[in-house]
């Protein structure tokens, strides 16, 4: 029993003399395995979707049945083609006419107040030409008889009228000497008749003086008339060039002008029964069938321009999007297509936020760069950032 309580107490030192050699054997401790330490490499990586250059969802701006759909799904369509009509045309059309005929009289009113101002002018430049003329005809016949030379013909002619006067007070007393004797008096005969003769020579005279006179007042008077004439056909010519009567082209122009904005409505109205592709492209989805009622609540069809493909990110915090810049580079991997890695350049950088999840996001458009045929329409991407 003690031999065996001996063992048992040998035993017991052994296990805590190990023990204590463990524990405080500093080699007997296994070494850490260090935790590898990732570089940043300064790239953003977002999320986004595939979109097309340009698309839209049509719809008709008024309400009506759908009379033709002249498009299918897949066409291809440029830009103003008709890709659906609405009916019930009729009432449009006759306002367009009636609105076109309104132009047509307006314009006509215009033009009829232009002509005749054309006309006017032209008239008033023909008479202002007739009084310079008469100016130049005034202004010879003038200066023939404003001369020394006439002044003195006029001088002669009052001497001789002098002259003829005296004659004829001489023939006159004459004459009174025999004036009682019988008429057939030889002497008294002669005494009438060189009464008579100077009586001839003196009227003569006088209508000889008095014609100079007249001739130069009439010259005179002749200048005057014609330079007024002048001046007035000036005036009348001057006011012509400023065409038509101000009051009367405002108020023809107005007239256009609401005739004209009539016809516009008018063709709006029968516009907006057509729908009509915004641009080029293909044709994604028709949404109406013919014959429908249809309302502006409803997109008819939906085109899309698929010349170029773009990408929307979706996740961009306020803190990533500062350090982003138009025309900067970056990858795109479809997750659809993950061995096919794409080049995109930033084209537009959003000034308006939305809020998602309590963060502020800002979205960021990019311009694939030689995409693959594979790519569809709001494909998921992940796009890295080029630093």
């Amino acid at each position: 029993m003690k031999h065996n309580l001996k063992y048992f107490s040998i035993f017991i030192l052994t296990v805590l003399i190990l023990s204590s050699c463990t524990v405080f054997n500093p080699q007997s401790t296994p070494e850490s395995t260090p935790v590898p330490v990732v570089e940043d490499s300064g790239s953003i990586i977002s999320q986004g979707n595939l979109v097309p250059k340009d698309y839209m969802y049509l719809a008709f701006p008024g309400s009506g049945h759908i009379e033709e759909i002249l498009v299918k799904q897949g066409d291809q369509v440029t830009q103003g083609q008709v890709l659906a009509r609405l009916g019930d045309r009729q009432q449009y059309e006759a306002n367009l006419i009636a609105a076109e005929l309104e132009v047509e009289n307006a314009q006509q009113a215009l033009d009829d107040l232009n002509t005749a101002a054309d006309i006017s002018s032209a008239n008033a430049w023909l008479g202002l030409l007739d009084a310079n003329q008469s100016v130049i005809e005034a202004e010879i016949a003038w200066n023939n008889v404003d001369t020394d030379e006439y002044q003195e013909t006029i001088d002669d002619a009052e001497i001789k009228v002098s002259d003829m006067q005296t004659e004829l007070d001489d023939a006159q007393a004459e004459f009174d000497k025999y004036a009682n004797l019988d008429p057939e008096n030889p002497t008294r005969k002669s005494a009438e008749t060189t009464l008579n003769e100077a009586q001839d020579n003196y009227d003569n005279a006088v209508h000889e003086r008095d014609q100079l006179t007249i001739d130069l007042q009439r010259a005179e008077a002749n200048l005057q008339l014609s330079q007024s004439l002048q001046t007035q056909a000036q005036r009348d010519y001057d006011s012509t060039r400023q065409g038509p009567d101000p009051d009367q082209l405002t108020l023809a122009q107005m007239n256009l002008d609401t005739a004209l904005a009539h016809a516009t409505t008018a063709q709006a109205g029968l516009d907006n029964l057509d729908l009509k592709a915004p641009f080029g492209g293909t044709v994604v989805d028709v949404n109406v069938d013919q014959g429908e009622l249809v309302g502006t609540g409803k997109w008819a069809v939906l085109i899309a321009d698929f010349s170029e493909w773009y990408v929307e990110t979706n996740d961009l915090t306020e803190q990533e999007v500062v350090d982003l810049s138009m025309g900067q580079s970056a990858f795109i991997v479809p997750d659809a297509l993950p061995d096919l890695q794409l080049n995109g350049v930033i084209t537009d950088i959003a000034d308006m936020f939305y809020i998602q999840a309590g963060d502020v996001l800002y979205q960021v458009r990019l311009r694939v760069e030689e995409p693959d045929p594979d790519l569809r329409w709001g494909m998921t991407t992940e796009i890295t950032f080029n630093p």
